[in-house]
Order: structure tokens, then sequence, then C-alpha cells
């Protein structure tokens, strides 16, 4: 993974790496 980034309302959390690849994560529910 080479950069990360969340969206405005914390819902969602985008990646992306080095073979161009960038998958959205839906984190609702998550817990710390």
């Amino acid at each position: 993974m080479i950069d990360l980034a969340w969206s405005p309302d914390g819902r969602y959390l985008a990646t992306a790496s080095n073979d161009s690849t960038v998958i959205i994560w839906r984190v609702d529910g998550a817990t710390e």
C-alpha cells in the first residue's frame, strides 16, 4: 500500500498500491 484516504463522512477508506490497484473499503460498523 502506498497511499490511503478517508471519505469526508468516514464511512469509506480508499487504498492504493504499487501495482496501480485502488480498493474502496466500506467501514460501517467497525470498532477501534
